[in-house]
């Protein structure tokens, strides 16, 4: 009776499935504290996975493939008096959008003051007001009324260069011209990922960096420009529906829409502590050519959890082979399973990192 009884608490013992339980959130925890230590946060563990299985990649590009700090601005049109520049500063001020960012930049020396209503239509600009007076900021349509300035050559060829139109009550007053930079590194960046993704650009704004994004991009990536918010759900949305899993990579209120119908969405943007509910996932701009290290890295993950697993595995069987035979005491079975345990996660958190300085990412 008394070998039955001790084989059987042996087994008890020894099957205890702890180091399984306990590979995925160990493998997990350490690749989200080597993605938080480069400014790369997802809302949970599980996006790793999502991200190890994903196969296509979207872009937008103001904000995400333009460097915001690295642009250029230019006012043309009438000129703005300080009370117009007050409260064109204070109503960018409410937007997250980079080209708002800029002109509220460029607006160094003026003072703010508080607006009696602001909103903002994502894809066409922000409306504020400032007592009798309306300010509107954003693409031509959205800001355009009776103006006799329309005929006016500055108002052509509206599409050359990105374009921020400025109307005070229904009239235009004139547009701030953005010459953006593409981020550094961006065509290292492409390269990398285009051997193992498919690209696509989706873009709200024009196509004016069209022929510089042609020479780093992959040959025949797809690209669109003035898509609408809704053009780049129903565009992410028609790429779900011939299951491929997408990343859509954009910034803010605009891309919000395509972020939440993506696979994976995240946000880039020069400030982590701006909250975007709608992504999985927030990548500080500094740390956007580590793109390709940290797609990587969650397939590595993935593998790491399944060598645990493998590992765990064994330790299961041989004990279990031994504990049936009757070779293991209860004693000594209860001290080889946190052994096990421990083992497991060590040899877990030895692989996670190699795997980390491999890709440069620790």
């Amino acid at each position: 009776m008394k070998p039955a009884l001790n084989v059987l608490t042996s087994v008890l013992l020894i099957s205890c499935p702890c180091a399984i339980a306990l590979s995925a959130p160990f493998a997990y925890g350490m690749t989200l504290r080597i993605f938080g230590r480069n400014r790369f946060f997802l809302k949970n563990d599980k996006i790793i996975e999502y991200l190890s299985k994903t196969d296509t990649i979207v872009f937008d590009k103001t904000g995400t493939l333009t460097d915001t700090s690295g642009s250029e601005i230019f006012y043309t049109g009438e000129e703005l008096s300080l009370d117009e520049k007050v409260m064109l500063k204070s109503s960018v001020k409410h937007s997250v959008h980079p080209a708002s960012r800029l002109i509220y930049s460029s607006l160094a020396d003026i003072e703010l003051i508080e607006n009696l209503g602001f909103s903002e239509v994502p894809g066409m600009g922000i409306r504020a007001g400032f007592g009798v007076h309306e300010l509107k900021a954003g693409r031509y349509e959205w800001v355009s009324g009776s103006n006799p300035l329309l005929s006016h050559e500055k108002f052509q060829n509206r599409e050359v260069e990105s374009r921020v139109y400025i109307s005070i009550n229904g009239h235009i007053k004139g547009y701030y011209e953005i010459k953006s930079k593409l981020r550094n590194r961006l065509g290292e960046v492409f390269n990398k990922l285009s051997k193992i993704y498919l690209i696509k650009v989706l873009s709200g704004d024009n196509d004016s960096d069209k022929l510089k994004l042609n020479e780093i991009l992959p040959e025949h990536t797809e690209m669109h420009f003035n898509s609408l918010p809704d053009d780049k759900v129903n565009f992410i949305r028609d790429l779900a529906e011939r299951n491929q899993k997408v990343v859509m990579l954009g910034d803010g209120l605009n891309d919000a829409g395509a972020l939440k119908a993506s696979y994976v969405g995240i946000a880039v943007t020069d400030d982590t502590s701006n909250f975007t509910p709608s992504s999985d996932a927030v990548l500080d701009s500094d740390s956007f050519a580590l793109l390709p290290g940290f797609l990587k890295m969650s397939k590595y993950s993935v593998l790491t959890v399944f060598l645990a697993y493998a590992l765990s595995a064994v330790y299961n069987i041989v004990g279990l082979g031994f504990a049936l035979s009757n070779s293991l005491t209860p004693v000594i079975a209860a001290i080889l399973m946190p052994v096990s345990s421990i083992s497991v996660v060590l040899f877990v958190v030895a692989v996670t990192n190699l795997f980390g300085k491999k890709l440069k990412l620790v």
